[in-house]
């Protein structure tokens, strides 16, 4: 995991070299949606404004070799800026069985990135304030930060761990649970660490919305 992040580094500075570099004149069009798939809106690809044909070659090469070092079969790059156009580069392959190229029209699911995008939004706008002033009845919540939780070091028992909460879940594998109703599970135990000692209390991710969950 970490020989990856010098290696989105360094992505990053190939694109931000692209974006300071003159124009040009053409784009790639894209590649039509395999029958199966519906076609989303296509909106015509500017050329990123400031952007020469030898930078993106540049660019280019530096995102493959970057994909190489870090033995990813397949990247997406992309660099958006308002009024300016883009740049998108497709590198490797999307199917290894196949060898299917990879493209820049490709579905991939996000996953556990969006944890990466909601910590980074969360700490840009409140970073440590407490809990206690978005959610009720935290255990210790006065002094659990929100960079606590982003940081996965709240101390919280997580509510996965208790037995009650399995119990209702095997039980009815398809049974949904409110935000409130799995936080008070974990809420029933007694904190396993002080806040910032450390600890892997996940339940940042499941608590929902803050004005679904907002207190005074």
């Amino acid at each position: 995991m970490r020989s990856r992040i010098p290696a989105r580094r360094a992505v990053a500075a190939a694109l931000l070299a692209v974006s300071l570099l003159k124009p040009s004149a053409a784009t790639r069009p894209p590649r039509p949606e395999p029958p199966h798939r519906t076609a989303p809106v296509r909106r015509r690809r500017r050329p990123l404004a400031g952007t020469r044909p030898c930078a993106r070659h540049a660019a280019g090469q530096a995102i493959e070799k970057v994909r190489r070092q870090a033995g990813v079969p397949g990247v997406v790059a992309g660099l958006w800026m308002p009024g300016k156009g883009s740049y998108v580069r497709a590198t490797g392959v999307a199917d290894k069985a196949t060898g299917e190229p990879m493209n820049t029209d490709v579905f991939v699911r996000i996953g556990s990135e969006t944890k990466s995008f909601t910590a980074t939004g969360l700490l840009e706008l409140v970073d440590d304030e407490p809990i206690s002033r978005y959610v009720r009845h935290v255990p210790d919540g006065h002094r659990i930060t929100l960079r606590h939780l982003a940081e996965m070091r709240s101390g919280l028992f997580p509510y996965t761990e208790d037995a009650e909460f399995q119990h209702d879940l095997l039980s009815d594998p398809q049974r949904s649970f409110t935000p409130e109703q799995v936080l008070a599970y974990g809420f029933k135990h007694e904190n396993t660490l002080a806040p910032g000692a450390g600890g892997a209390s996940a339940w940042l991710w499941s608590w929902g919305p803050p004005g679904r969950t907002r207190g005074t």
